[in-house]
């Protein structure tokens, strides 16, 4: 029997990781985009290079969530919360969040291999 509607929204699909953070004192957890927030992604400008113009702040602020899935920050105000923080820390996460959501580099010949 196929899957219902239910079965389908309830499904926790979204990749999660908890990462270590001693600077601040414990671990944060850092959830990959949903279609929703990446399509917002999409529909922002581009740099000259073609790439999406998001702060570091704001696109970790998309990522940090509560144990319960709820954002942490909000990306309107990510600069003047976690853009005060070290950046040695928010480029650690960082680098975990683009993990997550597959945009790390060799992410296109990966899915190529994989398709």
């Amino acid at each position: 029997m196929g899957l219902t509607r239910d079965d389908i929204l309830k499904a926790q699909d979204l990749p999660t990781a908890v990462v270590d953070v001693p600077e601040w004192g414990g671990q944060v957890t850092l959830r990959g985009f949903s279609a929703a927030a990446r399509d917002n992604l999409a529909k922002r400008g581009t740099d000259d290079t073609g790439g999406v113009e998001i702060s570091n702040a704001e696109f970790l602020a998309l990522c940090l969530v509560d144990d319960e899935g709820v954002p942490l920050f909000a990306p309107e105000d990510a600069d003047t919360t976690l853009g005060r923080k070290n950046p040695e820390v928010i480029d650690r996460l960082l680098q975990e969040a683009i993990r997550l959501n597959g945009l790390h580099a060799g992410a296109v010949e990966e899915a190529e291999k994989n398709s």
